[in-house]
């Protein structure tokens, strides 16, 4: 006998109409669905809005809306599952998550990078704590995932064999799960360095991409003679998506984003459509002194502008037939910023739990040569913040696909209501997703986030 349940409508139902369709999407569940009619449509309206709400088996509007989360057991607190999801991930031991940064020091003169490019190189001392690090953190059939960052991670890729091989070996031993990326500028690969980190199990690569030929020389130039990268960058992505998921970032801002339709063109031309998984970053103000705060206000787009623009080229990306991943995804926290067993490490040991802060020694929690060393305040900014003692991100429905955005924007530049793109380009981008009938969900930057 089929029990009776009493059913309430999920608070992360967003319903609307699209130039003559109807949709349902559940924030929660990240469910999607279209409606046949306008008929059905305002029935279902109507429906979530009744109390209360009984289940039928017999029924199949029911059925489907319960199926996909739009109705739920009226016992069941949705907000509450989140929250208690959220802390899981916060204080979970099973996955190791670490960004290690072998030098500081950089071949690139890029316009709007917020790292200060010093001459830093990771030394003995500090890959040895680095070692004893993952042998404390790594559990037994654990997942440990690695990011390779910088500086420009290529011009020290002894340091990064010495430590993969070690990841690797602890991995084996301990039957864990392992992975790595690396964010690189591209310009030094070839295919010798290629099949080497291919051998040290880097499974993918973001390089980026800033606009067309004359853009992205004028905004990514080479440090030593201020001379163009973009030929040479195309020639090594070319090589390189023989052998890894690339992942092509296009950082966006109100210098080039009306150039970016001009790089797909050239991506489509050079035979990269279907080797390369192109995304948008935000550039965004996270400089570190007023000089360069003004320059990036100048410069920069709103979340709004940059949502508009983004739908704008995907639209034109996806005509053409890239691989361009549009379909949400809920999360259980936003970034590793804000777990325990996640860690950012600097090439002098210096400990750091955002990117961000990579190259600020003031913000760093630890350096893993002192252990005396140890800033509470620093630490505990990150691990105590959490989205839902923010009335607006609490009662919005789009929670479950950003937790409250980047923790960065709220923590260090004191940015209270930052919404992500979702609340501005969500229903259009599940709009293109129906018309295209495509998934892709290959955006490899997001992997260790």
């Amino acid at each position: 006998m089929e029990l009776t349940l009493v059913l309430k409508k999920s608070e992360y139902n967003i319903l609307w109409e699209d130039d003559g369709n109807y949709f349902g999407y559940n924030s929660f569940r990240n469910s999607f669905i279209v409606f046949d009619n306008n008929k059905e449509y305002l029935k279902v309206k109507a429906l979530l809005n009744t109390t209360p709400i009984y289940s039928d088996i017999n029924n199949t509007l029911l059925k489907t809306l319960t199926n996909n989360g739009f109705l739920i057991d009226s016992k069941f607190d949705e907000f509450n599952f989140i929250k208690l999801r959220y802390e899981e991930n916060r204080y979970s031991k099973k996955t190791l998550t670490l960004t290690i940064s072998p030098t500081l020091d950089c071949n690139f003169n890029c316009s709007y990078c917020f790292e200060d490019n010093k001459r830093e190189i990771m030394t003995k001392e500090v890959i040895d704590r680095i070692k004893k690090y993952v042998e404390k953190k790594l559990l037994y059939s654990g997942v440990f995932g690695v990011v390779w960052f910088g500086g420009e991670p290529t011009l020290e890729l002894e340091i990064i064999e010495k430590l993969s091989k070690y990841f690797i070996k602890i991995s084996n031993e301990r039957r864990a799960v392992y992975s790595s990326m690396m964010i690189t500028n591209g310009y030094d690969l070839n295919t010798e360095k290629i099949k080497l980190l291919k051998l040290l199990k880097i499974d993918a690569l973001q390089i980026t991409v800033d606009g067309s030929r004359d853009i992205h020389n004028i905004r990514r130039p080479y440090k030593k003679d201020n001379k163009g990268t973009f030929d040479k960058i195309i020639e090594n992505i070319k090589i390189a998506s023989k052998y890894f998921k690339i992942s092509v970032r296009i950082n966006i801002d109100k210098e080039n984003f009306f150039d970016i339709k001009n790089l797909f063109d050239i991506l489509e031309k050079e035979g990269l459509k279907n080797r390369v998984y192109p995304y948008l970053g935000h550039v965004q103000d996270f400089a570190k002194n007023e000089l360069d705060k003004n320059h990036y206000k100048t410069r920069e787009l709103s979340k709004k502008e940059f949502s508009i623009e983004e739908i704008k080229i995907f639209k034109y990306a996806l005509k053409k037939g890239f691989k361009i991943s549009i379909y949400p995804r809920n999360k259980n926290d936003f970034c590793g910023a804000t777990r325990t067993n996640s860690v950012v490490f600097g090439p002098n040991g210096e400990m750091h739990k955002c990117w961000n802060d990579s190259t600020n020694p003031k913000a760093s929690f630890g350096k893993i040569t002192d252990r005396s060393y140890f800033d509470s305040k620093n630490y505990n900014k990150w691990i105590l913040w959490n989205p839902f003692d923010n009335i607006n991100c609490k009662n919005c429905s789009y929670l479950p696909l950003c937790l409250g955005g980047c923790p960065y924007t709220k923590i260090q530049n004191n940015k209270k209501n930052n919404c992500e793109k979702w609340k501005f380009s969500l229903k259009t981008l599940l709009k293109m997703h129906y018309d295209n009938k495509t998934i892709f969900s290959c955006n490899v930057s997001e992997v260790y986030q």
